[in-house]
């Protein structure tokens, strides 16, 4: 039945993900042959979509679905025949294609026919892991929506780069395309509310369907993050929270018999921290036992007995993201085929981050992932004053003046003949500043508030990656980079300028 919880956004979601997915199963079947190593993509489409179905309760779909796949894993590292594979996957596209609220069991009649057809044997063998998606999903286009209001403001702002270049105001066009560049990045950038709204759906559906009443706590949710992390997010999050319920939370009974309140809590937490992302997913479930993970992964034949013996709990613990591994003796609609964890383990090789698992039995386990972000690029004026190099964002500078152009330095103000600014200093390195008449004076834009620094000397520009160590770290300091041919500068965090510039003012 159509899930009650049905939006229309969600709608838009699924049909974008359908999308996505058909165009690659087409496209690979109408191919002049199917490879092997194209075949971890292909399940991993059929995967997906199956969860998408699952949440939308599209039964009729998830079941196909659900029969494609288990069939693929019965005839692992079995020849598969070219054309039934290929007639399978059209067929399989075209019933995703239909209309999922008027679907009936005779639409799904002739895929199920072609699913039959795959019982005989020849060529295309299929891989034992989905390894080989990591080289694939780093070549992968992920396409990125853009709002008419984005658009607009970025043509805007390419009108006034133009105007300044044509009226020669160097500093005005530099600052604008500063700002053309973060606007750019930003697009890049999106909010992960969507991911959360669809796993909330999914986590009601799964805990109807296992009788397992559940609590999903989500904090963070405003976090942006760019396309490749906002993707593997999307699909880490469900099946870490599947296997959560299906193997962290324990039955109604045996948390009653635990002193634990029936209903079970799983709390997400997603946080900037420094370079990184972090991802965390707590549940209050049995916890795992790193033995018997290990045990099990000897009996599947996963690792042998003496390389298990060797292994410390942590590595025992991450045998749960080997290919194939899973404590199910069964395999159900949500979990059992040992794939959802090596999913999660291979999105985080693509994003190059780390997986830390802290585990207590009967009091619950916590995954925390780790997304390395690429640190922000810096265009940056490079001067000196009493003889220490430093960098200010360009973004951050209106217009630079020369000494002659000063009519008066007086009582903490520096003067033109047409406006006059608060001068500030940084006492650290220039404890006279208030006193001296510098060569060069640098009108800064603190949102709103311009304000007088002086400088000796105007070395250029330089656009740089900052890093974040710096021994003798001051409040005013963003992190250091290295200018060539003049050594490391320290970077001025133009937003703590902006919260204490009356701080920094000339004491009275």
């Amino acid at each position: 039945m159509f899930s009650d919880f049905f939006d229309q956004e969600m709608l838009e979601t699924y049909h974008s993900e359908c999308k996505e997915a058909t165009d690659y199963l087409e496209d690979t079947a109408l191919s002049l042959e199917i490879l092997p190593s194209a075949m971890p993509e292909i399940y991993r489409k059929i995967h997906t979509l199956k969860g998408g179905f699952g949440t939308l309760g599209f039964d009729l779909l998830e079941s196909a679905a659900h029969d494609f796949e288990s069939l693929l894993l019965e005839m692992k590292g079995k020849p598969i025949p070219q054309k039934n594979l290929a007639n399978t996957l059209l067929a399989f596209c075209d019933l995703v294609k239909k209309d999922p609220l008027t679907l009936t069991a005779d639409d799904c009649s002739g895929f199920h026919k072609c699913v039959a057809g795959l019982k005989n044997s020849e060529q295309v063998l299929l891989p034992t892991s989905i390894e080989p998606l990591v080289n694939q999903a780093e070549e992968q286009d992920f396409p990125i929506e853009v709002s008419a209001d984005a658009l607009e403001s970025i043509l805007k702002t390419i009108d006034l780069q133009r105007q300044a270049q044509s009226d020669q105001e160097y500093w005005k066009s530099v600052r604008l395309t500063n700002q053309l560049y973060s606007m750019v990045c930003d697009l890049q950038r999106s909010n992960i509310k969507p991911i959360l709204r669809k796993l909330k759906k999914q986590v009601i559906g799964i805990s109807e369907e296992l009788n397992k009443p559940v609590q999903l706590i989500v904090n963070g949710n405003d976090v942006r993050m760019d396309i490749i992390h906002h993707k593997a997010v999307a699909q880490i999050l469900p099946h870490m929270v599947r296997n959560s319920l299906d193997h962290g939370i324990e039955t109604t009974e045996e948390r009653l018999a635990l002193n634990k309140p029936t209903e079970a809590r799983i709390e997400i937490n997603i946080r900037q921290k420094s370079q990184h992302i972090v991802l965390e997913i707590r549940d209050d479930g049995r916890g795992m036992e790193p033995d018997k993970i290990a045990k099990k992964a000897v009996q599947k034949g996963l690792i042998s007995q003496s390389d298990m013996d060797v292994l410390s709990r942590d590595e025992r613990l991450n045998l749960i993201f080997l290919p194939g591994f899973s404590t199910r003796e069964t395999v159900s609609t949500i979990s059992g085929r040992g794939i959802g964890m090596d999913v999660v383990n291979t999105w985080m090789k693509i994003c190059k981050g780390n997986i830390f698992i802290e585990t207590n039995r009967n009091m619950g386990t916590t995954f925390e992932l780790h997304f390395p972000t690429n640190p922000k690029r810096e265009d940056c004026l490079i001067l000196k004053q009493n003889g220490q190099l430093l960098g200010f964002p360009v973004s951050g500078v209106r217009e630079i003046l020369e000494s002659h152009q000063i009519t008066e330095h007086l009582d903490g103000a520096v003067s033109t003949m047409e406006n006059s600014w608060p001068q500030i200093g940084f006492n650290t390195i220039d404890s006279a500043f208030g006193e001296r008449a510098y060569p060069y004076w640098l009108i800064l834009d603190l949102m709103g508030i311009d304000v007088a620094f002086g400088v000796d000397e105007v070395l250029g520009y330089h656009n740089c990656l900052p890093t974040s160590e710096d021994k003798h770290s001051v409040d005013w300091c963003l992190g250091l980079a290295m200018y060539p041919s003049h050594g490391v500068y320290r970077i001025v965090n133009m937003d703590y300028l902006v919260s204490s510039w009356n701080e920094l003012m000339v004491p009275a």
